[in-house]
């Protein structure tokens, strides 16, 4: 089957398999079908309401709050707090002074987070893979016009506590959420395995483990289900957000620059090769290390698709058989049950291979690092094959001015290859991609001092022309980046 190929050298055979079989077996179905329901449920929300539209409203009152939610706040001033204030004495008074005054500033704050929140969302700035979490959708629903503002209540038996009559929004406990379905998958797995041992006639208990299981299954299903609110403060959900991160862009973007200028400075005779060793180190150190694995996975780091995208094109297609599973194995999974891998499936096994805690995802961070040491190599390849024309002496009369070019036989020698001359601090394992450094393989290049005057000569006008040339090319490249800017 003939498909375009991804900028991934390939889907990992093993992860693959893995995270098939992460998915559940014969759970797998039941998976696609809650992932479909979820999807379904975000279409419909977004056919009733554009958030395009929701969010140049925002933009175009200043964040303004709506009149409901203005309302709201006045009529808990007005309400029991204003007896309370009428009634107390001079320490309430204040308390109750301070405390209004904190709500004013909460309203503002809440204010500026919906017109960030909007202006964000037109300038399409926030991470694609956050925008698809339920708590980046939750997120941006508070661009609709729905009165959510409410003061922080301390719990039941305690009288002061954290914010304690602060405004903030009560918003779906997704760590709990989280951790409470990371919890049922988990009780899955055992069951799927004690159900199979029943099955065998491996184990001769009488059932009452399974019962217990199945029962600690549904509570936590339960739990999920109702879906626990927690009362959010305006900072937290500003916290929450997360945005492509350009940071990581504009570094990798500068590594590939210098990547292709390096490549391109290479003669076309030499044998100096991309060095991965030190591309992965300054790729995790200086991007992977500091970065988003969010961004990074979900977002553009370069060209129009992200490393999320190109795992789902380089899986998609492709024969099950080609990661070693099984026909009994794909019984479940393959949902047009072809034995070849569609767009649907492809997106459930990267998902899987992804996960939830991205932080924490080892095969996911080797996997990622692989991606952007490619990219870079790629990118110095293409320099080799934009390289500047070759300074061999073309003429017998240019050889013959030429010392220490060629061995006994009349070969030409490369540079790299030449005793006591060129080394880029240790060879190879002297690449940095970022380096901004001018000085060329020729101008390094040392010459004994027994040529004749006419081999100097010689030699003075070959250095300049490359010189020269570099300038150019230097200069080329400072133009393009302006342009680029501006």
């Amino acid at each position: 089957m003939n498909k375009k190929k991804s900028p991934l050298k390939a889907a990992d055979p093993v992860l693959v398999k893995g995270a098939y079989e992460a998915a559940g077996g014969a759970l797998y179905q039941q998976y696609v079908q809650q992932h479909h329901e979820a999807m379904m449920r975000i279409s419909k929300q977004l056919s009733s309401w554009d958030f395009g539209t929701g969010a140049q409203r925002i933009i175009d009152s200043k964040g303004r709050l709506p009149q409901g939610e203005l309302n709201n706040v006045r009529d808990f001033l007005g309400g029991q707090m204003k007896d309370d204030y009428i009634n107390g004495d001079n320490a309430k008074k204040e308390e109750l002074t301070n405390q209004v005054a904190k709500m004013h500033s909460d309203m503002e704050q809440y204010g500026t987070l919906r017109e960030s929140i909007a202006n964000n969302f037109k300038g399409d700035n926030f991470s694609k893979g956050w925008m698809r979490t339920p708590m980046g959708q939750e997120t941006l629903d508070l661009m609709r016009d729905k009165t959510r503002l409410k003061p922080k209540v301390c719990p039941e038996g305690v009288d002061d506590c954290d914010d304690k009559g602060s405004l903030g929004v009560y918003m779906t406990d997704h760590k709990k959420i989280a951790a409470a379905q990371s919890h049922i998958a988990n009780v899955k797995r055992q069951i799927n395995n004690m159900e199979n041992l029943y099955r065998t006639g491996g184990t001769y208990y009488d059932g009452t483990d399974l019962d217990a299981l199945y029962e600690e299954l549904q509570e936590f299903e339960e739990f999920v289900e109702s879906k626990p609110k927690k009362w959010t403060s305006v900072s937290e959900i500003q916290n929450g957000i997360v945005m492509v991160d350009q940071s990581a862009i504009e570094l990798l973007g500068q590594a590939r620059s210098a990547a292709y200028q390096r490549g391109k400075k290479v003669l076309p005779e030499d044998e100096v090769n991309f060095n991965r060793d030190s591309a992965k180190q300054v790729v995790e150190e200086t991007i992977l290390g500091p970065g988003n694995m969010m961004s990074l996975v979900y977002d553009p780091m370069f060209g129009k698709t992200s490393y999320f995208d190109n795992l789902v094109a380089d899986i998609k297609g492709n024969k099950y058989s080609d990661y070693g599973i099984t026909n009994d194995e794909m019984r479940f999974g393959d949902l047009d049950q072809d034995g070849i891998i569609n767009e649907q499936e492809a997106q459930l096994i990267a998902q899987e291979f992804v996960g939830t805690d991205l932080g924490n995802n080892k095969a996911l961070y080797n996997s990622m690092s692989e991606y952007l040491v490619n990219h870079l190599e790629k990118n110095y390849n293409l320099g080799v094959a934009d390289n500047r024309e070759s300074y061999i002496p073309q003429t017998k009369k240019e050889r013959e001015f030429i010392s220490g070019d060629r061995d006994s036989d009349g070969n030409y020698i490369p540079i790299s290859q030449r005793e006591g001359t060129y080394t880029d601090g240790g060879g190879a394992s002297g690449y940095n991609p970022f380096s901004t450094e001018s000085e060329t393989y020729e101008s390094k290049t040392e010459y004994k001092d027994d040529r004749t005057e006419e081999e100097k000569e010689f030699q003075r006008q070959r250095r300049e022309k490359h010189l020269a040339e570099q300038k150019r090319l230097r200069e080329e490249e400072l133009e393009k980046q302006k342009n680029e800017e501006e």
